[in-house]
């Protein structure tokens, strides 16, 4: 009933939620990759392991963004440049949050040209998991999959109660 919906609803945004961390936490580990095959002048001893240290920082980071941005939320009546609002305001803001964590935790060396790479990537990333997912919950609604049904037998108090219960 309602319950079950609601928790169905829980479900699905941790499961959202839980895989586009998995994604930011992709982008950040191909910046530090592309960062580390790139030789700059600018900064010539990249250390990437350095650089790696701060995984666990952007997925302690990025989680309550992207709860609190909502892109986990049902996108029913969102248009498209409302997702990618929100993807870029995860984005910007995160990159923020980590530069001033960056500052605390004493990582002065971060590379400019990582957090770049890594915004870049994260935006692409996140936009396409939008883009698939917006596609696949219009293609489940267009063939009914969104619908559920149920059969009331009575017509009591307890009946009309229990449908006003699931509508």
């Amino acid at each position: 009933s309602t319950f079950m919906m609601r928790r169905r609803h829980a479900f699905s945004a941790l499961g959202y939620v839980f895989f586009e961390t998995l994604l930011t936490a992709a982008a950040f580990l191909a910046a530090v990759w592309i960062r580390s095959e790139i030789r700059t002048g600018v900064q010539p001893n990249f250390s990437a392991a350095s650089h790696l240290r701060l995984l666990p920082v952007v997925v302690v980071l990025w989680v309550p963004l992207l709860w609190l941005w909502g892109l986990h939320r049902a996108q029913r009546t969102d248009r498209l440049a409302l997702e990618i609002w929100k993807i870029v305001k995860i984005v910007v803001g995160g990159m923020f949050v980590l530069a001033v964590a960056a500052f605390l935790l004493h990582q002065l060396d971060l590379s400019r040209a990582l957090l770049g790479i890594f915004a870049a990537l994260d935006f692409v990333l996140l936009s396409l998991s939008r883009l698939l997912s917006v596609s696949i919950v219009r293609h489940q609604r267009k063939r009914g999959y969104d619908r559920l049904y149920a059969l009331v037998v009575g017509t009591g108090k307890v009946a009309r109660r229990h449908v006003q219960e699931v509508r």
